[in-house]
């Protein structure tokens, strides 16, 4: 199993939530991971894209470090505007991603199932969990 697949099946058994999903940045897989598993559980999609949009602001700083870090070391022959793309999220990285997996997969959930070998009892459980535990409350 991938690392998508063992987050969702951690995150699926109830004896392991709370649970915190972090890296340092928070850009990369760990967003991505976050916004993918927001998508299967039906959140909007403008509101999973403002969500990963965030980690600029909240890595901004350390981000800016890396940046001056970078020019240093390469004795400013490397410009900001070619350091930035892969310091930055970007709306467009994402929505690349989330166009071919919806072209090859149709849907969240498939693309999890199928592309991501996630047993379906751990997309289940992960959705009754986070589903159907607040109903009647």
């Amino acid at each position: 199993m991938n690392n998508s697949g063992e987050i969702i099946c951690f995150l699926s058994d109830a004896n392991r939530v709370p649970a915190l999903i972090h890296c340092t940045g928070g850009k990369d897989r760990t967003g991505f991971v976050a916004a993918i598993i927001q998508l299967y559980l039906g959140v909007p999609y403008e509101t999973v894209i403002d969500e990963y949009l965030k980690s600029n602001d909240l890595i901004a700083a350390k981000m800016k470090r890396t940046e001056s870090f970078i020019r240093w070391m390469s004795l400013f022959r490397i410009s900001p505007e070619q350091i930035r793309p892969v310091l930055e999220v970007r709306r467009e990285y994402f929505e690349d991603v989330y166009q071919k997996i919806m072209k090859q997969y149709g849907d969240i959930g498939t693309y999890l199932e199928k592309g991501c070998n996630i047993p379906r009892g751990c997309l289940e459980q992960l959705n009754e969990m986070f589903l159907s535990s607040n109903e009647g409350q």
